[in-house]
């Protein structure tokens, strides 16, 4: 359900002077799968971070679209892309927050809250590249430790508590949306939801790459391209598990708004399946 970093393995001698920190690590990220589950199945985070704002992506594509390169590279600036520039550098987190699927929104309300939710998304997934990369090229924060002890305790967390978290947090989602009038066969769940699952992701991540460089010897190289890969395999549509994990709780949600008693019992039969599929595979040896 959620990849895990590919640990190196070099040539040469392992000490157990650390092994603590695998158990010490082991303990921070169970603890920090389970709060942040907690958070979701009783509390809304994002009414917490109602003042957070982003870039304004749309506008930087804007004006790479439109800008006239020759101008540029000969010194002319365009006034008029000078003030689309700066109209808005930033953007604030919409509102209302989670707005029912049958809400008479107007097409600037449409496009504000995509343009928002699109930049965050995305911004929230380069920063998690660029510091969980940072992480793991940073020797100083390795220690003298049993690589293979603390690789074995990561899986052990992704194979069980990690899908059991994710499947937890979508499924409440899903059934909430279906209930409260969010979810719409047309566009699936709120940006809210797709924001709180990708955060999930990202979350888990970057607890695993502190975990691996922290616990491992400092002279263990990461490749400076394991943290993006991992991460394609963690959001990216159509090619991540926990996105079609995803995609098949919000097929169940679907169903479950329809209303009929057909509706309801394949929705109810679909949330099963998934559940008795993911833990198959979580107990499997």
């Amino acid at each position: 359900c959620h990849p895990s970093i590919p640990l190196p393995s070099p040539d040469h001698e392992m000490c157990n002077c650390h092994e603590g920190c695998s158990l010490i690590w082991f303990g921070i990220m169970g603890s920090a799968i389970v709060l942040g589950t907690y958070m979701v199945l009783f509390d809304d985070p994002i009414h917490h971070v109602t003042y957070m704002e982003t870039p304004n992506f749309p506008i930087v594509e804007h004006l790479l679209m439109e800008t006239n390169w020759k101008e540029v590279r000969a010194g002319v600036i365009n006034a008029t892309s000078l003030r689309e520039a700066t109209a808005e550098p930033v953007l604030s987190m919409p509102k209302p927050l989670w707005p029912p699927a049958n809400a008479n929104m107007t097409s600037a309300q449409t496009s504000e809250r995509s343009d928002f939710w699109g930049s965050w998304m995305v911004t929230l997934v380069a920063c998690a590249v660029m510091v969980g990369t940072t992480i793991l090229e940073v020797p100083a924060l390795g220690s003298c430790a049993s690589a293979g002890g603390l690789h074995n305790a990561v899986r052990r967390i992704l194979s069980f508590l990690a899908p059991f978290a994710h499947l937890l947090i979508v499924s409440k989602l899903t059934i909430s949306g279906s209930q409260n009038g969010t979810l719409s066969a047309a566009y699936g769940l709120d940006f809210e939801a797709y924001a709180i699952v990708l955060s999930y992701g990202m979350a888990f991540l970057l607890l695993q790459a502190i975990a691996l460089r922290t616990a491992t010897p400092a002279q263990v190289r990461f490749g400076f391209a394991a943290f993006a890969k991992v991460a394609v395999f963690t959001v990216v549509p159509f090619v991540a598990d926990p996105f079609d994990s995803y995609k098949d709780a919000v097929f169940a949600g679907i169903a479950l708004s329809s209303g009929t008693n057909i509706g309801i019992a394949i929705g109810v039969a679909s949330l099963v399946l998934l559940w008795l599929f993911y833990a198959h595979k979580g107990f499997e040896p």
